[in-house]
């Protein structure tokens, strides 16, 4: 299948609008951090906590790893599930470390960041956690707030402009959803109606002053799912539609949103979202809207607060896009 390009990506903080990426199915882009994981290395149970788990990497790194979480304090943001650990001094990464962030990260950026904390309490810590138990992500670093953009954006201004080949201190994002102006000929339609089978725009937001998915409280997840339902309700009529919260599905539905392709699951230990705390307390506050014709899809919580996504067979793209706008 055809796959019209992707907008620049966005470097604003996480409340500014993000591009849309427009994907024309069966073959949809992935977001680079979802790319599926290597197989799961063996984990041990912490001392601390039976339920959360450290992987193995490497014996030395495996040592320093266990010691560093013994030693942590605990985190508001803990679960029984999930531990935050306080790393106190630059991890001494292995050559299986392959993210930017390890590349940015020297001992005096560490310094100078390791005591920096959100108003939400997000630090340096929370934020490469992620990228230090799994060497295999490419980006490793997750934001709690929107605040982190500012904070520590000597660590995050240059893992942006190397995975995404743009520079936040000195280029703006543009976003156009003026669906008219997108250049889409007759004869590329007619290839699209020929061999594309299905169609999707999409894009993820986020909701200012509530903290993102990695850090996230469990009273501000439950307002972004409150907010996303009163805005739900607020849509055109021809996309009126159905909120189901995940907690709350049956059989039959939990099976129809499945075979439609709309269902999301809870993240694996080895995976981005996992390691970065975004899925603890799952499933509270996270869902799935569609409307009646199940042409236009929101997820509720997910990897961002707001995944949008407009969605057609064939491959009308201009009008899948005008859906989105």
């Amino acid at each position: 299948a055809a796959s019209a390009p992707a907008a620049a990506p966005a470097a604003a903080p996480a409340a500014a609008p993000a591009p849309a990426a427009a994907d024309a199915a069966p073959a949809a882009a992935a977001a680079p951090e979802a790319a599926p994981a290597p197989a799961a290395t063996p984990t041990k149970a912490t001392p601390t906590d039976s339920k959360f788990t450290l992987p193995e990497i490497e014996p030395a790194f495996d040592e320093w790893l266990a010691a560093q979480l013994a030693a942590s304090p605990a985190d508001p943001k803990d679960t029984d599930e999930f531990k935050y650990i306080t790393f106190t001094e630059l991890p001494p990464f292995t050559d299986a470390h392959k993210s930017l962030m390890r590349k940015t990260l020297t001992p005096e950026l560490f310094a100078q960041l390791k005591d920096v904390k959100s108003s939400t309490g997000y630090t340096l810590s929370n934020g490469i956690q992620a990228g230090v138990l799994r060497p295999h992500l490419g980006v490793g670093f997750t934001m709690g707030d929107e605040e982190c953009f500012t904070l520590f954006k000597d660590l995050i201004f240059p893992i942006v402009s190397g995975w995404h080949q743009f520079d936040p201190a000195t280029q703006v994002h543009k976003p156009d959803l003026n669906w008219e102006s997108l250049a889409f000929s007759e004869e590329q339609a007619g290839k699209f109606a020929t061999y594309v089978k299905s169609t999707r725009v999409r894009a993820a937001r986020n909701i200012s002053g509530l903290s993102l998915p990695a850090g996230s409280s469990v009273s501000d997840r439950l307002e972004v799912e409150k907010v996303m339902v009163e805005a739900f309700k607020s849509l055109p009529e021809e996309l009126q539609g159905t909120y189901f919260p995940l907690g709350e599905l049956n059989g039959a539905q939990e099976e129809e949103l499945q075979a439609g392709g709309f269902m999301f699951q809870k993240p694996g230990p080895m995976q981005l979202l996992g390691a970065a705390g975004a899925g603890r307390s799952w499933p509270e506050g996270r869902g799935i809207f569609h409307n009646e014709a199940k042409t236009v899809l929101s997820w509720c919580n997910e990897e961002d607060q707001c995944r949008i996504i407009a969605m057609e067979n064939g491959g009308d793209i201009k009008g899948v896009f005008e859906r989105f706008c």
